[in-house]
């Protein structure tokens, strides 16, 4: 079976609460490592990037456009599930918010940021709210959640995104929305 088959997950008492006091939730073991690489399968091909020779790596970030499509319920059930009981149902869901993408934003890193150095998030630049694609405004569709989905590992200072974890329920309450869903989506 290529996903974690969890349709009938339902959020504990202490993940609603968390989700209440934090704005934000990781939801374990949502699909399979399996599932992750053949959904994942073309990035090295489409970067034009050996995945096993860092020399052609291009630095920083990237915006990929996508080309395919996944149901969410059917990929990663659970994470439907969690989905549809944080924001109230699946009839509260637009059909276009009820596929992934793959429209990958890997992070290579930067030159400058030494796998020996302590890295200061608070120095980092480029601070933002996610969404690489329409403008925000305080009543943007698009801004309603935010899911995470973590394909990989990701090793410390390689690349994944930084959530500031104490600015989510600040921006949250004052834009009357939930944020953040991280999915740490395999086992």
């Amino acid at each position: 079976m290529p996903f974690v088959d969890d349709r009938d997950f339902t959020l504990t008492t202490e993940q609603k609460a968390f989700w209440l006091e934090h704005g934000y939730l990781k939801v374990p073991g949502c699909f399979t490592r399996d599932a992750a690489a053949d959904f994942t399968s073309s990035i090295w091909t489409r970067l034009g990037c050996s995945q096993d020779d860092p020399s052609t790596w291009p630095p920083g970030k990237i915006n990929m456009p996508g080309h395919t499509l996944v149901s969410c319920a059917e990929f990663a059930p659970k994470a439907w599930s969690a989905i549809c009981q944080i924001v109230g149902g699946e009839d509260r869901i637009d059909d276009w918010c009820k596929d992934w993408k793959d429209g990958f934003i890997p992070n290579f890193g930067m030159p400058e940021y030494s796998a020996d150095e302590e890295l200061d998030f608070r120095a980092l630049d480029n601070w933002h709210n996610d969404g690489d694609w329409f403008t925000h405004y305080l009543d943007s569709q698009e801004q309603a959640l935010l899911i995470i989905p973590l394909f990989t590992d990701i090793k410390p200072k390689g690349g994944g995104t930084v959530i500031c974890t104490d600015g989510i329920k600040l921006v949250a309450e004052r834009l009357v929305c939930p944020f953040i869903l991280v999915l740490r989506c395999y086992y």
